[in-house]
């Protein structure tokens, strides 16, 4: 029963992050733990890539590294931890899945490269996952605040703002000609 709820749950999940997101509400306000320790990262609108489910996407990313940052921080249990951290990576999957999946649909030139990075990032946090899980690093805060912190800010500044560009382009590009269309029958 727990491995089908498990299934079902990723389904619902997923069907709510990259098809409808009809009952997103409810899952953005969600309560989130109160953190006990000061944010991993303060979210700030200069993180916005102009795409608003992207965006949100990444809003709850932030919310899931601040937890993980307060739950090592507050010396919680290894296998809370690893939970925490394998949601994240589940989420980040399917949020990167999302974005190539928008960039396709948008016929976005920079495809095949962010896609790439994609994969690269999601091998480099699986050996981060793996090596949490037996116990590796020492060190769990420094690995927050110097890598996962970085490559997610690293990812939204360099990566997914000039996605953002590009789509708001398209989205431009297409504009004048819907609305020359409504005015000559």
């Amino acid at each position: 029963p727990a491995d089908l709820f498990t299934h079902f749950d990723r389904l619902l999940y997923e069907h709510e992050l990259l098809d409808d997101q009809e009952l997103w509400e409810i899952f953005r306000k969600a309560d989130h733990p109160q953190l006990e320790s000061d944010p991993l990262i303060a979210w700030s609108d200069d993180f916005l890539v102009g795409e608003e489910n992207v965006d949100r996407q990444h809003q709850t990313l932030v919310k899931m590294l601040n937890e993980l940052h307060d739950k090592i921080v507050r010396r919680c249990r290894l296998d809370e931890i690893v939970t925490l951290l394998g949601n994240v990576r589940h989420h980040v999957e399917w949020h990167f899945k999302f974005e190539e999946s928008l960039m396709a649909k948008n016929h976005i030139r920079e495809l095949a490269s962010h896609a790439t990075l994609h994969h690269h990032l999601l091998a480099d946090l699986d050996g981060v996952v793996r090596d949490v899980a037996s116990r590796r690093y020492e060190e769990l805060e420094g690995l927050l605040e110097n890598y996962l912190k970085y490559w997610l800010l690293d990812h939204i500044a360099h990566v997914d703002k000039g996605m953002g560009i590009e789509l708001a382009k398209k989205r431009d590009a297409v504009r004048p000609e819907s609305n020359q269309a409504k005015t000559n029958p």
